[in-house]
């Protein structure tokens, strides 16, 4: 590798050769992450007991929680690095940035590490655990400390990669390392292993990525060279940046992960167990729309300012019609959906889910509205909004956790997500200087289309039962997925 290379032309076919690589491999580790979190959390379910298994959803609740607190380092480096490279940074420069930055992250992982062996057991005291075996408890938060720390190295890893332009190197991991979960849930169902060998094949699954993304960065980068000049030049201006992006991605993180903590104390075991899988599927849906945005970091990234907006606009357009067709679907297959993934002992959560898909529609307007905001605009905005939905959000939860109701509860969530939406997009129309959405039919189109989706889909909840149905909705949105891909190759190609 060379010095940092210039920032592309819009029409250089190498830059649209990476998008469609970054594009196409965040689609293929998208669906194979969904696939396994659709078919594996069931089967976990099966295997370790409901009960039993919620004690490790809470568990790792607290890991996905605390794998943000890296006061924002990881998008400090993908931002810091695009500026050293569109100023023409030698590899020897980038190689010292790399080794300062990585050194904070392990640091860093230790110290968040021996948080959350503190906290958790802590927290885990106030749950009523009446039937579990003695060592479950002190099983699962040694393992979810050591997904924790797996998952902070991974993240910090990952930002150096996707600063070269190369996101695709953690989808392939992250395939990788759903095939490894897939082999160790069918060890467990040979052997019986119960909740900790469930716990075990997770981790198993979650060690692929920092391994695959550990050796990439060394193979690009070398051995760390330190030196007392370069954590001088890079650690304060990645500090002061990353602690504003931090402040940003631990509020939005804590907006959807504080609440499991609500249910777990309010409603028991089960009922986490049950909005641990609605998570899967919102988390599912806002994998999607991140791998619909984040293709388009660096060319957002490195745009001058005259070609902003036409470099942003693909990316708002695409993350709306594919988070609104996520959404509009879940809504109207909530029941089946549930029943045919989870079993009638879950379809209490069906019209949870039905709400939680506003949720997901609102994700989609934020995804790429903070994305243009952090790395064009000052990401202190986004880090006031996403602070803003936190504190109404967790006040909504707590009211609405009085009620008794799992509905009540992610409904105050996706009200307050929906309600705010908006300000992320005056805050990217200020970065861009216009809206950033196209002009015309395109977003009324897509309204149109959405409402007539969700009357087909719900004329097909009701005619079939709740396989026949999901199956259906699912074969006849795959052919319009290819159809689409066909119809956006042959207009790129043309």
């Amino acid at each position: 590798m060379t010095g940092g290379s210039p920032p592309e032309s819009a029409g250089d076919p190498g830059r649209r050769r990476r998008l469609v690589r970054n594009m196409s491999w965040n689609y293929l580790a998208g669906l194979t992450s969904i696939v396994g979190l659709v078919l594996l959390y069931p089967w976990a379910v099966t295997l370790a007991g409901a009960a039993a298994y919620g004690l490790w959803v809470l568990a790792f609740g607290g890991t996905q929680l605390l794998v943000m607190a890296d006061f924002g380092i990881g998008d400090g480096i993908v931002r810091q690095m695009g500026a050293l490279s569109r100023g023409g940074a030698s590899h020897a420069q980038l190689r010292s940035f790399v080794s300062v930055v990585l050194t904070i992250f392990v640091g860093l992982a230790l110290l968040v590490t021996a948080l959350y062996l503190v906290a958790v057991p802590l927290y885990l005291g106030t749950v009523d655990t009446a039937g579990l075996a003695p060592g479950d408890e002190r099983f699962v938060v040694v393992a979810g400390a050591i997904a924790l720390l797996l998952a902070l190295i991974a993240r910090g890893t990952n930002a150096v990669l996707w600063a070269q332009d190369r996101q695709d190197i953690e989808r392939k991991a992250a395939v990788a390392g759903m095939a490894v979960r897939v082999a160790g849930f069918v060890a467990v169902a040979a052997t019986g292993g119960g909740l900790p060998g469930v716990v075990l094949a997770e981790v198993a699954g979650a060690a692929v990525s920092p391994l695959v993304c550990g050796v990439a960065v060394a193979r690009r980068f070398g051995a760390p060279v330190w030196s007392r000049e370069a954590f001088a030049r890079y650690t304060g201006p990645l500090l002061r940046l990353s602690s504003v992006l931090f402040v940003g991605s631990l509020a939005a993180l804590m907006t959807f992960q504080l609440p499991l903590f609500i249910v777990g104390s309010t409603l028991g075991l089960v009922a986490s167990t049950a909005y641990g899988a609605l998570m899967r599927i919102y988390q599912s849906a806002r994998m999607v729309n991140s791998w619909t945005a984040n293709p388009f970091i660096t060319h957002i990234s490195a745009a001058p300012e005259p070609e902003l907006a036409a470099r942003a606009r693909p990316a708002f357009l695409a993350t709306a019609v594919v988070g609104t067709g996520m959404a509009v679907v879940i809504a109207g297959l909530a029941d089946d959906l549930l029943e045919a993934w989870m079993g009638a002992d879950f379809v209490f959560a069906g019209p949870a889910l039905a709400v939680l898909a506003f949720a997901m529609l609102a994700d989609a307007v934020v995804k790429p509205s903070a994305l243009v905001v952090n790395l064009r605009g000052r990401p202190v905005i986004v880090s006031l909004l996403h602070l803003s939905v936190c504190a109404l959000t967790l006040a909504g939860v707590a009211l609405a956790s009085a009620a008794g109701s799992l509905v009540a509860i992610v409904g105050a969530m996706s009200l307050v997500a929906v309600l705010l939406a908006p300000a992320y997009v005056l805050a990217a129309r200020r970065v861009v200087g216009r809206l950033p959405y196209p002009r015309g039919w395109a977003l009324p189109g897509l309204l149109a289309a959405a409402v007539l989706v969700f009357a087909l889909v719900r004329l097909v909840a009701v005619a079939l039962d709740p396989w026949p149905a999901v199956l259906t909705v699912a074969g006849v949105g795959a052919l319009a997925l290819l159809a689409a891909a066909l119809w956006w190759r042959r207009r790129r190609a043309a």
